[in-house]
């Protein structure tokens, strides 16, 4: 018997024989490639290759990183552990879910605080704010290492065993909930470098406004704990993420006009949602009662930040207000330098 479930965004595994021995169901499983994650992989590789080749290749560098965003403040951040379920499941329970995504682990949100360095936000090299892309911004981030503890449950399996293909089926559409679930514990750390695409991107004297549309890099640890045992650890891994947020800035240069300290600084709120869609799959190899590969595992993350926006100056020159309506020349001087009258 053939057959093959797939999810998007994660391994193909391609079951291709079933047999019984000794009252065992044998499988032969071959994983197989997803093109979908090599081609979004490779398209995000390849544009953020050729932007920095461009940025590299002339002074176009020292003028997009000659600002740099100090940002720091509180933030509320909440993340889960997903799975996605079998075409066979989302066939035979619609009504569980109206997604193909499940959830196994509890509501767990911390209130922390949060430090990130990111470029000013800019145009695109050479094409500059002009009509439409008045509009657009990029920019580069570095956030700061976070930590997460909670449960999974039923992962990588409920526990209960079965060798007949009626219950495993009933265990995979209707696992265990509440306190009849197997539980384990997780702890995960992780930190990003992200590229963020800003549209549409709106300022005036004292504001800004955008969404925005990230590709980060996490560099993570996992560690699954049941118990005594450790289910599995993973160590300085990379994985892709996709996200999408909302950002609003308020300038308090006006409200303190006499502080040298509140110059070129903004209040801000912040909401950054990961797309799980897009997702890839954490490098977890663990297998099921039954001898099944476990369900790929996906880290979904949101956060609401609110915190203090400094822009320093590394080069000696004016320093831009990043909040001017577009195509204003307003500049104001870093302390220590002065400006061609």
């Amino acid at each position: 018997m053939n057959a093959c479930w797939s999810w998007p965004g994660c391994v193909i595994w391609n079951i291709h024989t079933v047999r019984l021995t000794n009252d065992r169901i044998v499988y032969t499983i071959k994983a197989g490639s997803n093109d979908f994650m090599n081609k979004t992989t490779r398209c995000c590789a390849i544009l953020a290759l050729s932007l920095f080749s461009i940025l590299v290749q002339c002074t176009t560098i020292e003028n997009y990183f000659a600002f740099i965003h100090v940002s720091m403040g509180l933030e509320s951040a909440n993340t889960a552990f997903v799975v996605r379920k079998h075409g066979i499941v989302k066939a035979l329970a619609p009504d569980l879910q109206s997604t193909d995504i499940r959830s196994i682990t509890d509501d767990y949100i911390v209130q922390r605080g949060y430090f990130s360095i990111s470029s000013e936000p800019e145009e695109l090299p050479f094409i500059g704010d002009k009509g439409f892309f008045k509009y657009l911004r990029t920019s580069f981030t570095i956030t700061s290492p976070h930590t997460f503890r909670g449960t999974i449950n039923n992962y990588p399996d409920s526990g209960f065993g079965a060798t007949d293909p009626l219950p495993l089926l009933l265990l995979e559409v209707y696992p265990p909930g509440g306190s009849a679930a197997k539980k384990s514990e997780f702890i995960f750390e992780e930190f990003r470098i992200a590229f963020a695409l800003y549209f549409p991107y709106f300022s005036g004297d004292n504001w800004y406004f955008t969404l925005s549309n990230s590709v980060s890099q996490s560099r993570y640890n996992l560690d699954l704990i049941e118990g005594n045992t450790r289910l599995a650890t993973v160590r300085d891994q990379w994985t892709p993420v996709h996200s999408i947020g909302l950002l609003y800035g308020y300038r308090l240069d006006h409200l303190f006009s006499q502080s040298q300290l509140m110059r070129n600084t903004f209040v801000f709120v912040e909401m950054v949602f990961d797309n799980t869609y897009r997702a890839k799959p954490l490098n977890i190899d663990l297998h099921r009662t039954n001898g099944l590969p476990a369900d790929r595992l996906y880290a979904q993350q949101s956060y609401v930040r609110l915190g203090i926006r400094k822009t320093i100056s590394l080069i000696d020159k004016p320093i831009r207000t990043s909040a001017v309506k577009a195509g204003d020349e307003q500049t104001q001087p870093v302390k220590g330098t002065t400006t061609s009258q």
